[in-house]
């Protein structure tokens, strides 16, 4: 007979869902008890999340009479709220990692670890620049981010070559100085636009005075579903955004404001 599964949370999922289910967001610290008796108070950070899997979760679905992008059992069945979940399968352990607005909001990179192989999807597209998917949360930083989390992983077997392999979404398969080659490309790519940008130059002026030239031989395109203008194009519209204003403090109300 097989041990049960111990966890740190009683009931199972399986025993009783509701219960495992408020007790794995107080775990979590999304939410905490609320005052009015039956009701929590979700957190901010926790609100983000269910903001996220929401706009997912309408992505892949549509109204009724419509059809959706995914059918139901392309849906996700399992979450989880950290940025790493490891586990066994196969006979060896297996980490995924998530990374935030990389590629888009919904980035997982896996490593197994026994075949010392990092799976990346599209953090990576080794045959053009790094796809930054704006509309559904993708950005530049997440990118570099994602970039720097993989070679900090992989190992080089001898002299920056073999050892831990690296499959991108798109392209051949890579290796550590791959990556690092790709990392410092979107690095330097993203920080010429940045300088131009605070020189007051426009998009096309910048466009026009192409930063991407000496690296266009390698990952460039002018037609196909992602072009050098559109990774430019997002690359602008990333670094010349304001930054979010940062919220008040709690329990502080703003002044008062004074005269007409």
């Amino acid at each position: 007979m097989t041990k049960a599964e111990k966890t740190a949370i009683s009931p199972t999922r399986e025993q009783d869902f509701p219960e495992w289910y408020q007790q794995a967001i107080r775990a979590a610290e999304l939410a905490e008890p609320s005052d009015v008796r039956g009701c929590m108070v979700i957190r901010p950070w926790g609100f983000g999340i269910w903001e996220n899997m929401q706009r997912v979760l309408d992505r892949m679905s549509a109204p009724t009479g419509q059809t959706a992008t995914r059918v139901v059992d392309d849906w996700p069945t399992d979450t989880f709220f950290t940025a790493r979940k490891n586990f066994w399968y196969g006979g060896e352990p297996i980490e995924m990692w998530n990374e935030p607005s990389a590629h888009s909001d919904g980035d997982l990179m896996v490593f197994f670890r026994k075949s010392d192989v990092i799976v990346a999807g599209d953090v990576i597209a080794a045959d053009r620049y790094p796809y930054i998917d704006v509309r559904n949360g993708g950005t530049i930083q997440g990118i570099i981010n994602g970039l720097n989390r993989v070679i900090s992983v992989a190992v080089p077997e001898y002299n920056q070559q073999g050892g831990t392999r690296v499959i991108p979404g798109h392209g051949r398969i890579m290796n550590q100085s791959d990556v690092v080659e790709y990392r410092d490309m979107a690095t330097i790519i993203r920080d010429r636009i940045a300088m131009l940008v605070k020189q007051g130059k426009t998009l096309e002026q910048i466009k026009a005075m192409r930063p991407t030239l000496d690296y266009d031989g390698n990952y460039g395109s002018t037609s196909g579903p992602w072009t050098t203008d559109m990774f430019i194009d997002a690359v602008f519209k990333e670094v010349t955004a304001k930054p979010a204003a940062a919220p008040a403090p709690a329990g502080k109300k703003p002044a008062a404001k004074v005269g007409n």
